[in-house]
């Protein structure tokens, strides 16, 4: 295989192109990763952004090689067009992984709630919280917000031991609700919604209020969602 490859005149052109190529699919995998463990555990995501500004630089870095590398090399004849199309191609394969990124491939939010999810299910008990908010005991907290360090003592422990930054519990046009929030990332949140069964919720979608404020949902089971938003 070694001897085959170094009778490959366009070997190292090869190295380069699949370096890029590698590194930009390492990239989305391993940010994926990244964000859907920090769901698991309801931890922040700020090793995405270091990790990602890293592979990032890496990416720039291999493409400025492949354009250096063409006045390292000027000559007259074929060759410089190999240099070129080399630096070309591995140009064109970084502009397609942003693109691919901001079009085609799923919000980092999504992934964050896949492992959030599972969290809530190991951590919080649903279908308790989903019986109390829709009984006569939940009557006397709807419409009301309470803050970490605020909350009343008669809550029932199957809430207050998740120990939820904000408990928000209303009433909507879908009936009531309970949240169970904590902050998230910049002026963001995430949460479990508790509501009636009756609700259906599409997995993974986007809500959007504003230009600023949006949503993520990710369903766990009629009436039960969680939410990461702004």
């Amino acid at each position: 295989m070694l001897q085959t490859l170094r009778k490959i005149n366009f070997k190292f052109d090869i190295i380069i192109l699949m370096s890029i190529l590698a590194v930009s699919i390492i990239d989305r995998v391993h940010t994926d990763m990244i964000l859907y463990n920090a769901g698991l555990v309801n931890g922040p995501e700020f090793k995405v952004i270091s990790y990602g500004l890293l592979y990032e630089l890496l990416k720039v870095v291999i493409v400025l090689f492949a354009i250096i590398r063409i006045f390292f090399n000027l000559s007259p004849g074929r060759r410089n067009k190999k240099y070129v199309a080399t630096a070309l191609f591995s140009f064109l394969i970084y502009i397609g992984s942003c693109v691919f990124v901001f079009t085609l491939h799923k919000p980092g939010s999504v992934y964050y709630l896949r492992g959030f999810k599972e969290w809530a299910t190991r951590n919080v008990d649903i279908d308790a919280v989903q019986v109390w908010i829709l009984s006569k005991e939940a009557d006397e907290y709807i419409g009301h917000r309470y803050e970490q360090g605020n909350v009343p003592s008669d809550l029932p422990d199957f809430i207050k031991n998740v120990n939820p930054f904000w408990i928000d519990c209303y009433e909507s046009e879908n009936g009531r609700f309970i949240e169970l929030l904590w902050p998230h990332a910049f002026s963001e949140y995430k949460g479990i919604a508790v509501g009636s069964p009756a609700i259906k919720t599409e997995q993974e979608e986007l809500i959007k209020h504003s230009n600023y404020n949006f949503q993520y949902r990710h369903s766990i089971k009629p009436g039960v969602y969680v939410v990461l938003g702004r």
